[in-house]
C-alpha cells in the first residue's frame, strides 16, 4: 500500500493502472490531478458553477465505474473529456425544453473558484467562445486550453479528423467575429496545417 507521498510520485500510466485493480488511493490521486482542468472547462461550457460541479462529480463517478473498458492506445485525459462532454451534451438536451444552457447571472461577490475561472485563459475569449454554436467551443477548448492534437480531440468527440478540422476552422472565423466588438484585443492564429505551433493569444 503507498502512502500519499509515494502516490503523487506514480505517473498517469501506473495510476491508472492500479486504479483498475481497485486500488482507491491511486484514483483518489487521478481525481485530484485532473479535476480543477475538468471543473473549468464544464464551468465555461454550461456557465454554471452548479451543473460543472455536479458534471465534473458524476464524470469521475462513471470513469470510475468504467475503468476496466479503458485503453492505453489514447490518454486518459483525452477518455475523461470524452466522459464529460457526453455527459454534458446529454444534460443539455434534457434542459433544452425549458433553457439552452443559459447565461448564469454572476454573484455580486464572486467566491475564490469564479475569480480562478475568471483569470484562467483570458475570460474575455471564453466568454465569447461559450457562444459558438455545437461543437467549436469544445474544439477550441481541447486545442487550445488542455493543448490536444486532433487525434486526441477527435477521439473526445467521436469525430474523424476531417471533422475536426472543419470544426476547429469554423471556431476560430466565428471567435474573430464575435471579438470584433472587442476593444483592444488581439487573435492570433495560423492554418491548421500549422497546428502544432496554432495559439490563441487576447492582448489586453
Amino acid at each position: 500500500m503507498f502512502n500519499e507521498e509515494s502516490v503523487g510520485a506514480l505517473s498517469v500510466h501506473e495510476l491508472v493502472r492500479r486504479a483498475q485493480q481497485g486500488d482507491k488511493a491511486c484514483y483518489g490521486e487521478l481525481v485530484k490531478r485532473y479535476w480543477k482542468k475538468l471543473f473549468l472547462f464544464l464551468r465555461q461550457k454550461t456557465n454554471s458553477m452548479e451543473d460543472a460541479e455536479d458534471l465534473t462529480q458524476e464524470t469521475f463517478i462513471k470513469a470510475y465505474r468504467n475503468l476496466h473498458r479503458y485503453r492505453e492506445s489514447y490518454a486518459f485525459s483525452t477518455w475523461l473529456y470524452t466522459i464529460a462532454i457526453r455527459l454534458a451534451y446529454s444534460q443539455h438536451r434534457k434542459n433544452r425544453a425549458s433553457a439552452a444552457l443559459p447565461d448564469a447571472v454572476e454573484d455580486k461577490q464572486p467566491n475564490a473558484v469564479q475569480k480562478l475561472i475568471r483569470n484562467e485563459q483570458g475570460s474575455i475569449l471564453w466568454d465569447n467562445a461559450r457562444k459558438l454554436p455545437g461543437y467549436q467551443y469544445d474544439v477550441l477548448w481541447l486545442r487550445y486550453a488542455e493543448s490536444l492534437d486532433m487525434d486526441e480531440i477527435s477521439r473526445a468527440l467521436g469525430k474523424s479528423k476531417i471533422h475536426v478540422r472543419v470544426i476547429l476552422h469554423r471556431a476560430r472565423k466565428g471567435l474573430s467575429k464575435l471579438l470584433d466588438n472587442v476593444e483592444d484585443k488581439t487573435v492570433d492564429y495560423r492554418d491548421e496545417e500549422d497546428t502544432e505551433s496554432s495559439r490563441f493569444s487576447l492582448k489586453d
